[in-house]
């Protein structure tokens, strides 16, 4: 027996007195309560709970609400670069858990973005998930968390794919999804073989090289929904490099089962982004600074050439160096913390000769031209100003400078506890003009009732300086923003800000053109920077190292900006209205 589900209550009223111990009558209990759970309705349970944390904005719960009723939360969700597809992932997972529809979730990222999405997903819908840094074997909890986020390229390798693998995921999310364009890859592999119910895949270019690609990925979803790979060929591709499209309006109906995509020009009416006006400040630095940047720059190089003798075993020690070349640029009272611990534990004499002499000569330094350049910057100011350091001894000594010149303060770094940091943005969205983070304040954090941001230092790794401005340029920011990167004449972050940054215009790019342009080699960048700079001879010869790096890196800006074209053109006119019968 089967009804027209309409009024399961009406239903059960006219059947009252029947014999409820039937089995025809426990069926149709069972099907009216499964047409409940299915039924389709345009309100998320989520939104209560995360509206007082979070601009929402019409267009992302639309697109909540299309995953859930018509595409049984199995979608690409591809809007354009900056309209907020991790949000509406983030109100998609939160939807899932309000209805105990799922538990466990698993989130694979690039790397550089791992921790982003844990700090979005805890302060913007209070949701705490892990990031698995290892999957070793000796780390068995982490394949029982429930919640877990893992970047794709240490998920799929060897035993995590297989213990991931094993686990019967109820989410599976993956951010950058073009990175499984190719079904040979061992990236596409894992992904294929993951058990999960729901799946969504994120990615502003669905269609990179060719349409082939946009098969892969729509086969990874829902693999009937386009037919065999011969028979997409046959009916939407029209020339041998499967870069034109044949009836372009029935496969993009075809797609509205799988894909949702909004484009900028359908939200300009409520959606509207800023300019960012960027200032570079270069600082002539004092006599003793240029002889401390010379000393220890030229002890640096000697420990690096003999670290490379050592090959794998002299990775760490290459680490630790270039880090202490980037404290060097940063503050002198990174070079003093830095410098005492490398005596304290030195086992040469020599060494420890040689690194007195360098660290009685910091001592000698009073003010940092560094900072007396930025109070110089600041003193005129008089909205709130967002300070991004590296190093914690850095933002100590910035704190104390501007505590002694009456600006009033607060601090925010990744050894503070969860309740120390909302206390410090808390206090500086309310009464404090001066912020400093270190880079645990440039992951997550919406400040956007500010519009001043400044670089003390410069990250050598261009995400690093876009997840920085991007605490305060972004969807909800009304004014425009100012940008001020500080940098000493003549030292490595000077020569990255003037070869590389300015000449790729890097600051107009955001974290989605970032991941599209370089991938994974934003992981590699800090070390080829540091490569190049050792070894270069001379100040000729580095400026052609970094403009080959530079030359690199626009080369594949060019590359990404006609992916963009070709994803748009695949893509023009496509039409989000409710799912079209095909």
């Amino acid at each position: 027996m089967k009804f027209i589900y309409s009024d399961p209550k009406g239903i059960f009223e006219e059947y009252a007195k029947k014999n409820w111990g039937d089995p025809i009558w426990q069926n149709l209990r069972l099907e009216v309560f499964q047409l409940q759970l299915e039924e389709k309705d345009d309100y998320l349970l989520a939104i209560d709970q995360i509206k007082d944390r979070i601009q929402l904005f019409p267009h992302q719960i639309k697109t909540a609400l299309k995953v859930k009723n018509n595409m049984n939360c199995r979608a690409i969700l591809a809007d354009e670069v900056g309209l907020g597809k991790t949000i509406e992932a983030g109100i998609i997972i939160k939807e899932y858990l309000c209805r105990n529809l799922v538990k466990k979730i698993l989130i694979l990222t690039p790397a550089s973005l791992t921790f982003q999405w844990k700090e979005e997903l805890i302060h913007k819908f209070s949701e705490e998930f892990v990031v698995a840094n290892s999957l070793d074997p000796k780390y068995k909890t982490l394949d029982f968390h429930d919640k877990l986020i893992v970047s794709l390229d240490l998920a799929k390798r060897g035993l995590n794919s297989e213990r991931l693998k094993d686990i019967k995921w109820d989410l599976l999310v993956i951010d950058e999804a073009h990175r499984l364009k190719s079904r040979s890859s061992l990236a596409h592999k894992f992904v294929r073989d993951i058990d999960t119910k729901y799946f969504l895949m994120l990615t502003a270019t669905p269609v990179q090289n060719n349409l082939l690609e946009l098969y892969t990925l729509i086969h990874l979803l829902k693999p009937t929904l386009l037919g065999t790979l011969k028979e997409f060929k046959n009916h939407f591709v029209s020339d041998k490099n499967a870069r034109s499209v044949k009836d372009r309006k029935v496969l993009q109906q075809i797609l509205a089962k799988a894909l949702i995509r909004t484009n900028k020009s359908e939200v300009e009416a409520y959606l509207k982004f800023t300019e960012r006006f960027v200032n570079s400040i270069r600082i002539k630095s004092s006599k003793i600074e240029k002889e401390l940047y010379r000393d220890l720059t030229q002890y640096v190089r000697k420990k690096y050439f003999e670290a490379l003798k050592e090959g794998e075993g002299g990775q760490t020690t290459i680490f630790s160096l270039m880090t202490l070349q980037r404290q060097l640029t940063s503050s002198s009272a990174a070079v003093i913390k830095a410098l005492q611990n490398k005596i304290k534990y030195s086992v040469t004499s020599s060494d420890i000769l040689e690194l007195s002499c360098i660290l009685n000569k910091t001592l000698e330094i009073q003010l940092d031209s560094k900072v007396s350049a930025l109070l110089d910057i600041i003193r005129d100011l008089k909205s709130k100003i967002l300070i991004f350091t590296t190093f914690i001894e850095t933002q100590k000594m910035i704190a104390r400078k501007l505590d002694e010149h009456g600006f009033s303060v607060s601090m925010f770094h990744g050894q503070m506890s969860y309740q120390e940091k909302e206390t410090a943005i808390n206090s500086f969205r309310e009464n404090r003009q001066v912020l400093i983070c270190t880079e645990a304040g440039s992951e997550g954090r919406n400040l956007q009732f500010c519009n001043i941001v400044m670089n003390y230092d410069m990250p050598w790794n261009p995400m690093r300086v876009e997840q920085r401005i991007g605490r305060i340029h972004r969807i909800g920011q009304e004014k425009d923003v100012f940008i001020y990167n500080f940098v000493t004449k003549d030292t490595i972050e000077d020569y990255i800000l003037k070869i590389l940054y300015e000449k790729i215009r890097m600051f107009q790019l955001t974290i989605g053109d970032l991941e599209l342009i370089l991938g994974d080699d934003l992981i590699n960048y800090e070390q080829r920077i540091f490569e190049n700079y050792m070894n270069s001879v001379n100040l000729k010869d580095l400026k052609n190292r970094l403009g080959i790096l530079g030359d690199d890196f626009f080369k594949k800006r060019s590359i990404a900006e006609d992916i963009i074209e070709f994803d748009d053109r695949v893509f023009k006119n496509f039409d989000l209205s409710p799912l079209s019968k095909v």
